[in-house]
Parts: C-alpha cells; sequence; structure tokens
C-alpha cells in the first residue's frame, strides 16, 4: 500500500560522479514524505482512539457508583467500537510506515550498486568484497529499522507522551507533576547510554563488516588456500575475527540489557507515587474513583512509549552508524573520470603523451612516461 514499483537500471559515469555529494538520510526519505503523511494521520487517529477508552473508563465507574446500569452497559459497548476503529488504524499507520523504510532501503541498495560501478581497484583493496557485502545488507538492514520502525515510534511516542499528559494534568495537575517526578532521571538515563550503544554499535558493524570479508575470503579462495596448505592460518585468522564480533555484540548486548531495567524502574516510580498521592485524594473526596482509573489508565499508557524510548534509542544509534558506513560507499570518488562533455577527435590524427605517471593506491605503475604515435601507427 506504502510501496512503489522500482526500475533499476544502469548509471552513466556522470550520475556516479553527482551521486559522490554526501547523501543525507531526510535526502533518501524525501520522496515518500506523501506516505509518511498518511501514515502519522493514522498514527494520530490512533492516539485519538487509544486516549479515549480511559475517558470512556472513568464515566463508567462513575455510572457504577451511581447504579446508572444502562449507562454502563452503553459505555461498554462504545468502548469495544473504539478498541476495533484503534486496531484498524494501528495496522494502517505501520503499513504506511515501515513500507517507507523497506522503500529506503531499496533505492539505497541500487545507489551502493551504481556507486560500486565506476570505482578503480584502489577502492576494492580498501574495502574488500566482504566488507561490502556487510555493509549493503546488515547496515541497509539496520537503516530499514532506523526509518520504519524507529520513525513510526519516535512520532508515536510524542504524540502519546504530550496527550496522556495532558489528559492527567486536566484530572489533577498536582497528582501529574508528582507522577512524573522521576523523569527527569529518566532523560539522564538515556544521555548515558545513548552515547554508549552508538559507540558500540560502531564497533560492532566494523567487526560483524570484517568476519564478513574473512569468510568471502576464504570461500573465495578455498583453492588457494588448499594449495599452498594454508588451512592452519586461515583458521587462526577466521578464529579471530569471529571473536572479536562476539566481543563487541556482547558488549552492545550488555549495554541493551542494562538499559531496560533502569528505564522501567525510574519509569515505575512515578506509577508508585500516583497509587500512593491517589488513593489519598480518593480517600480525602477530591478524586472520584472513575477519575482515579483514569489518571492511572493514562499513566500506564506512558509506560510502553518510555520502555519503546529505550529500544529506539538502540535502533537509531545503529542505524546512525550504519548510515556513516554506507555514506562511505556513496561518497568514494572514481580514480578515472569521465568528462561530462568528452572530446571527439574528427578524422584520422596522431597520439601524444607527455609524462603520464599512473599509481593503485600507493603502487606506482607508470611514472612520467612519454611517447608519440603516427596516425595509423602502433606502439608494440
Amino acid at each position: 500500500m506504502g510501496g512503489r514499483r522500482h526500475h533499476a537500471r544502469r548509471p552513466d559515469v556522470s550520475e556516479a560522479s553527482a551521486s559522490a555529494e554526501r547523501p543525507t538520510l531526510w535526502g533518501a526519505v524525501r520522496p515518500y514524505r506523501r506516505q509518511l503523511a498518511i501514515g502519522i494521520f493514522f498514527l494520530l487517529c490512533t492516539n485519538a482512539a487509544e486516549k479515549s477508552i480511559p475517558w470512556l473508563l472513568q464515566h463508567a465507574l462513575d455510572a457504577l457508583q451511581a447504579d446508572d446500569l444502562g449507562t454502563v452497559r452503553d459505555l461498554s459497548l462504545v468502548v469495544v467500537g473504539v478498541a476495533a476503529v484503534m486496531w484498524l488504524v494501528r495496522t494502517l499507520s505501520r503499513i504506511w510506515i515501515f513500507n517507507v523504510g523497506r522503500d529506503v532501503e531499496f533505492d539505497l541498495r541500487n545507489r551502493v550498486l551504481e556507486r560500486i560501478h565506476p570505482l578503480g581497484p584502489s577502492f576494492f583493496r580498501k574495502m574488500p568484497t566482504g566488507e561490502i557485502m556487510s555493509r549493503a545488507t546488515n547496515d541497509l538492514g539496520q537503516l530499514r529499522l532506523l526509518v520504519g520502525f524507529a520513525g513510526l515510534n519516535v512520532v508515536n511516542s510524542t504524540i502519546a507522551f504530550v496527550s496522556a499528559i495532558a489528559l492527567m494534568i486536566a484530572i489533577s495537575p498536582e497528582l501529574t507533576l508528582y507522577a512524573l517526578a522521576p523523569y527527569p532521571l529518566l532523560m539522564l538515563a538515556t544521555r548515558g547510554f545513548g552515547s554508549a550503544i552508538y559507540r558500540a554499535s560502531t564497533d560492532n558493524q566494523a567487526a560483524l563488516g570484517h568476519l564478513s570479508d574473512r569468510a568471502n575470503e576464504n570461500v573465495a579462495g578455498v583453492r588457494l588456500v588448499r594449495a599452498m596448505a594454508l588451512e592452519g592460518r586461515e583458521r587462526d585468522r577466521f578464529g579471530e575475527a569471529n571473536e572479536g564480533a562476539v566481543r563487541t555484540t556482547m558488549r552492545l548486548v550488555l549495554l541493551r540489557g542494562l538499559m531496560w531495567p533502569v528505564l522501567l524502574g525510574v519509569s515505575s516510580l512515578g506509577t508508585l507515587i500516583a497509587l500512593w498521592l491517589g488513593m489519598q485524594r480518593v480517600f480525602d473526596g477530591e478524586l472520584t474513583v472513575g477519575q482515579y482509573a483514569a489518571f492511572d489508565a493514562y499513566l500506564a499508557l506512558l509506560v510502553w512509549p518510555t520502555l519503546a524510548f529505550g529500544y529506539i534509542l538502540s535502533v537509531v544509534q545503529r542505524g546512525r552508524a550504519s548510515f556513516e558506513r554506507v555514506v562511505e560507499i556513496l561518497t568514494a570518488e572514481p580514480e578515472v573520470k569521465e568528462p561530462e562533455s568528452p572530446a571527439r577527435a574528427e578524422g584520422p590524427g596522431a597520439l601524444s603523451v607527455n609524462e603520464l605517471s599512473f599509481a593503485y593506491g600507493d603502487a606506482q605503475v607508470l611514472d612520467r612516461i612519454s611517447l608519440e604515435v603516427a596516425a595509423g601507427g602502433s606502439v608494440a
């Protein structure tokens, strides 16, 4: 629904040169603004339906205390209808926004392939085939999650926080202030984990790329390895790369494992404060049972965005690291560039070369070569 048909094409050299300008993630997402807008609209509808259920619950409980069973029955049916609508629009929001992530991944993978075509041998010596494959698969997969999953949850969490807090303030500003008191600690913890996860993600993606390169070299050169009796050396080199990948992955897993309980623990402090002070206000008659139930429901709706924020942070940091790795390919310059408007010789002509030099990286292959070739002649 949110996707489009793509037609791959081979670029000419001028396109490859133009694509070397440093790309931005927004530049890749911009063609899909309409799909994003539709997805965000469905997210707004989802949150409107979700926030209306505690409001209906509040009035149903107050009606139950007043023995108005007819109103309770009617409101219960409305809740069922709202829940069905919420399920529908939530599904539609994910279809539209997740498809944008898939389309961006598709486009960037094509751009990586187009960019590789005009590049010379020196680039492939610096970035082996296995490393390129890792960036074209693992890293682009992380970018799909960044645009689709993380993008959806950033928008959804923002809407959820703003709307839930506004409704909590409408019930009791003082109780809202107490319930949200621990959240500055949450922001500090999130900032600390964010920088650590970004560094760990960068190291992990590099280690996975190195491991992929080692595997590719051994599979492609298996005959040479056997002929030269290098099995032991290659086994050790692959083992070192594998251990490096495991080490960086475990560091990333440890950070993510610590982040979840810390964020959940801090957010749970607000729930405990609201329970203690909220029940006192119910006993004192400052709040009805329905109002407190609605307040508690709105506070509970903040739990998932809070937890999701931690996971989103991990996805965003991994996506940032992956995007930088993909950009290294997209901004690579070819060694030899075709002019946009090459001069064409008219009729037979002589060839003159004056002190021509050329090198593959640090390996000099031509050093100030000069020669003359007459029209119709040749050089052995």
